[in-house]
């Protein structure tokens, strides 16, 4: 705030947060602004990881160190209408960095989709601590990182509390669910990255695979109404079924 005056930046994004509706028309200048003010901030993460290792490298401590970096969340900038995070359940929000320094374990990528979830039973995995015993709803990556494990059968969820939206997707595609609307979405993650164009009534075996995944999720974390879910799916199934999609 300058001479008593709000700045009209930040007046816009909480005016769009209060409001929780999309803003496309908020000006160009001022999201390449916002954009920039994020990079700063991963700029100034960059240089604190730098100084936390070289630090644990000091005290002989690196070497027997597992470090982790993850995030929670991404940030939308207006590419599917709105600013920050917590209204879509596009990659925009929920496609996060984990990144991982494991002493003895080399250096290698996973395209294999995994969930922040996964990071605690990987941790104690590497620990020595059995995770099989303990009620954890993630799974050990270790076997994964290692090369010793073909990737988890099943999808990756995701949940937002605006709408009640919920997600899974597998390698190639992601099912969308509001239980506001009681509408789905579906996206092709590979040949439509950006998950601009609702693919769900040319693609009805994606759907009758994946439908069922969030059906299960859902009665699993008991959030929300699964019933809604479970009618949902079933009337897109008669929608399919009289355009000629399913038999």
């Amino acid at each position: 705030m300058r001479d008593g005056n709000p700045n009209p930046i930040a007046v816009a994004i909480d005016d769009a947060i209060q409001s929780q509706k999309p803003r496309p028309e908020f000006p160009p200048v001022d999201v390449q602004h916002l954009m920039d003010l994020y990079d700063d901030e991963i700029g100034s993460l960059d240089e604190e990881l730098a100084v936390l290792l070289a630090d644990l490298e000091k005290r002989g401590l690196l070497e027997r160190t597992i470090v982790v970096l993850a995030a929670d969340n991404g940030e939308q900038f207006l590419e599917h209408g709105f600013l920050k995070h917590g209204y879509t359940l596009y990659d925009t929000d929920i496609h996060t960095p984990l990144a991982w320094r494991i002493p003895g374990v080399g250096p290698g990528e996973i395209s294999a989709p995994v969930q922040n979830l996964d990071l605690v039973p990987t941790l104690l995995d590497y620990l020595g601590v059995r995770v099989d015993s303990l009620a954890l709803e993630g799974r050990s990556l270790r076997g994964l990182i290692e090369g010793a494990a073909a990737a988890p059968a099943g999808g990756t969820y995701a949940f937002a509390m605006q709408d009640l939206k919920r997600a899974v997707a597998d390698d190639r595609y992601k099912l969308l669910f509001s239980a506001r609307t009681k509408q789905f979405e579906l996206v092709d993650l590979r040949a439509d990255p950006g998950e601009r164009a609702d693919v769900l009534a040319h693609n009805p075996e994606a759907f009758l695979r994946l439908q069922p995944l969030l059906k299960e999720w859902e009665m699993k974390m008991a959030r929300g109404r699964p019933e809604e879910l479970e009618r949902a799916g079933q009337e897109v199934q008669e929608r399919l079924r009289a355009l000629g999609y399913l038999p």
